[in-house]
């Protein structure tokens, strides 16, 4: 019978939840631009060739299109992403309330395999001493009374 007290895998280490969430904390803690990249960005816009230029100024033409869908595209991205990594967590919590489960009623049935097993000796060796007992005894010694 396999041993299910070493297949837990509901056991959380706190100085890894701790370690964790310090590392999301500063993955998306706010960081300043450098000094001069406004400018320098908008250097770059006018640098463009003129047709690009006078498209993004106008709101005309696919410049608008693209930068009008890129935000919409992240979010869908971002979102999507969230998404997966919540089914993930609810699927990974989900299997450890199985095994949580699974070794509840492995625990249960070992229990009740050794109350049952007590149960019986005592059966057996009740009907030892009984009437019942002394006769299959005697037939056993005559070769099973066959």
């Amino acid at each position: 019978m396999p041993d299910h007290k070493n297949m837990d895998v509901t056991k959380n280490d706190p100085a890894m939840d701790i370690l964790a969430e310090q590392q999301v904390r500063a993955a998306l803690r706010r960081v300043d631009a450098p000094n001069g990249f406004t400018e320098r960005l908008m250097a770059r816009v006018e640098a463009l060739p003129e047709t690009r230029a006078q498209r993004a100024k106008q709101g005309g033409g696919r410049g608008v299109l693209v930068r009008m869908t890129q935000p919409a595209w992240r979010l869908a991205y971002a979102a999507a992403a969230m998404l997966a990594i919540s089914a993930g967590a609810l699927h990974v919590e989900h299997a450890r309330a199985e095994q949580r489960k699974a070794d509840a009623a492995a625990a249960q049935f070992d229990t009740a395999i050794q109350v049952t097993n007590h149960a019986l000796d005592q059966v057996s060796a009740k009907l030892q001493t009984t009437e019942f007992g002394a006769v299959q005894r005697a037939l056993e010694a005559n070769g099973g009374g066959r």
